[in-house]
């Protein structure tokens, strides 16, 4: 799950023997912070196994033993669904050059897709949801960890300098402006606006 929110991957492929974790939570953990495409690698004749990684959101399973060629072509035809999909989405928030879907999770700045981390995505969607008003450093902690993952609310201002670096223009405006002691806060510049709620 670290490396995941990390390096926030286009596809995850998680397999029913995965070692030292429940393959389940798994699936329903990373489903929980993204909707990014998921295959799993499930038991040859379990009906039961399939049933369960679909119902907790996986997008597909291929059934083991396999040859190579199936999963890669699972692969491609999962993505080209997503491509698809995003490029006939419309944006819920606009901002100057910047725009967001919260359906797909998908942001683009001057039409260009922004490859955020599960994590960077969840930071701006709080911020954003937010826009005008002071987001606390403790609100958004509660929003992006649970209570066992809350020592690494310290590593909050990381994501923060990180997804500023990609939504930001070098010579722009600041979108996100840190108040000191308190949180941080989403700009409203003129233009800004929701197309949905």
């Amino acid at each position: 799950m670290r490396s995941f929110i990390e390096h926030g991957p286009d596809l995850v492929v998680v397999d029913v023997d995965l070692p030292g974790r429940s393959t389940f939570r798994a699936v329903r953990d990373i489903r929980a912070i993204s909707a990014v495409p998921m295959i799993v690698l499930a038991a040859d004749g379990n009906e039961a196994e399939m049933v369960r990684a679909l119902d907790l959101g996986a997008d597909a399973c291929v059934i083991k033993p396999f040859g190579l060629p199936v999963l890669i072509a699972r692969t491609k035809a999962l993505l080209r669904r997503v491509r698809a999909g995003s490029e006939h989405t419309s944006a819920d928030f606009v901002c100057g050059d910047l725009a967001m879907d919260f359906l797909s999770r998908t942001v683009t700045l001057r039409g260009a897709l922004v490859k955020l981390t599960p994590t960077e995505y969840k930071v701006l969607y709080c911020l954003v949801r937010n826009a005008g008003r002071v987001t606390t450093r403790e609100a958004l902690s509660r929003q992006l960890w649970d209570k066992e993952q809350m020592a690494a609310s310290e590593h909050l201002k990381v994501f923060v300098c990180r997804l500023r670096a990609k939504i930001e223009a070098r010579d722009g405006a600041r979108l996100i402006v840190t108040e000191r002691g308190r949180g941080y806060r989403f700009v409203i510049p003129d233009g800004a606006s929701y197309a949905s709620a």
